[in-house]
């Protein structure tokens, strides 16, 4: 009994267990973890020595209890019962602990892994994402005519490949923009003495030289002269462009003022403008503003920008030439109160052989889509930059910066 005593006294210890006790076979509690309760008699009717019993109680201090009790069989014969009440209260608050924990563990885990999935999803993206969006800005570069540019994507995958063949792809154009360009500066090339030689001819017949014309012969020769001089100037676009992607055209940079080579241009337009009806301007400070700059070709940039802005600019409209001193830079442009050009056309304004839809059939004169594509590279061949702005049917600013001597 003192073996059995011990051992219920330290297995009550458990803080879920409320009592433990032994019942001997007539019903009397012969050890008890409540040493007050040893020797009373149970009433063992209810419970028997053959079952497990499992029932609901409350305890002295009105805490629900589960009691259970077990019989005890010793050489085939039933000797009494063990019986022990828990404390559900307890183990209802060790279930809930162990809820609690594993669901902060759950959270825990799962935070972690949605970080680690959002990490590997933004990586995963990006490593999608870069590749598109080099191969998006090497298209767009490609569209404006930048064939010296490439994508080089060091990748293995179908990504790596597309770019590999658009590298190629764009290898191949350059190679045929070559040739195109080697193959129209030699038709230019020979273009210019039989045009030369016509023009001479249609000139001796319009003196009369030969003989003299009808009214009708003397009209149909000025159509021609006016077209000759058209195919020159077409020609002699067409040679400089080549020249100037070649980089076989030569810039003299040295100190130029440039309001005195501006004022000559403007001058020489005067008698077209007037005639035209269309007030020509020029609006320097009263300083002189040099810039570093090559004065012939200064002249051409001026020159293609007023002729195009006279083409465009109807009666009783205005043009402007004007220059700026802005610290490091002068800033020139020709500003015109004509028809103004689409936001849209902007990104091809200075491209080959490129006029804007909406205001070619607008122009009073064809041009040859050469003359900005010129003046972009000659103001870009002498360390300046070139743009435009636009108003819809109130007119077009082409501006360009030039660096100051």
């Amino acid at each position: 009994d003192l073996i059995l005593l011990n051992y219920i006294l330290s297995f009550s210890k458990s803080p879920g267990v409320a009592s433990a006790s032994f019942i001997d076979a007539q019903g009397k509690v012969v050890v008890h973890s409540d040493v007050t309760q040893a020797g009373k008699a149970m009433d063992m009717s209810a419970t028997g020595l053959t079952n497990i019993e499992r029932i609901d109680i409350t305890g002295s201090k009105g805490e629900i209890q589960t009691r259970v009790s077990v019989p005890v069989v010793y050489q085939g014969k039933p000797i009494g019962l063990a019986r022990v009440e828990y404390r559900q209260g307890y183990f209802q608050a060790q279930v809930d602990e162990t809820l609690k924990a594993t669901m902060q563990r759950f959270l825990y885990v799962s935070g972690i892994a949605i970080l680690l999935g959002l990490i590997g999803s933004i990586l995963f993206a990006k490593s999608v994402t870069k590749p598109i969006s080099i191969l998006s800005t090497a298209t767009r570069a490609v569209g404006k005519g930048e064939l010296t540019y490439r994508v080089s994507l060091d990748r293995n995958d179908e990504l790596g490949l597309l770019a590999r063949s658009f590298d190629e792809m764009i290898v191949k154009l350059q190679e045929l923009d070559v040739l195109k360009n080697d193959f129209v500066s030699s038709v230019s090339h020979e273009l210019r003495s039989p045009l030369t030689a016509l023009k001479g001819f249609l000139q001796m017949f319009q003196m009369g030289i030969s003989g003299p014309l009808t009214a009708q012969q003397k009209q149909n020769v000025e159509i021609m002269l006016e077209c000759t001089d058209r195919l020159n100037h077409f020609v002699s676009d067409i040679l400089d462009v080549a020249k100037l992607e070649a980089g076989m055209y030569e810039f003299d940079l040295k100190p130029v003022d440039s309001k005195g080579v501006a004022a000559n241009i403007v001058a020489l337009f005067q008698p077209q403008a007037v005639e035209e009806k269309v007030q020509l301007v020029l609006q320097f400070p009263e300083k002189e503003l040099q810039v570093k700059s090559d004065a012939d070709r200064l002249k051409q940039v001026f020159t293609n920008l007023i002729s195009n802005a006279l083409k465009f600019t109807p009666q009783g409209g205005r043009v402007t030439v004007w220059g700026k001193d802005e610290g490091n830079v002068v800033r020139f442009g020709v500003t015109d109160t004509g028809i103004g050009i689409p936001k849209e056309a902007f990104g091809k304004l200075f491209n080959k052989f490129q006029q804007v839809k909406e205001t070619k059939s607008k122009a009073k004169k064809k041009g040859t889509g050469l003359g900005l594509t010129i003046a972009k590279k000659i103001v870009e061949g002498s360390g300046g930059t070139i743009g435009a702005e636009s108003e819809a049917n109130k007119g077009t600013t082409f501006y360009f910066t030039l660096p100051k001597y």
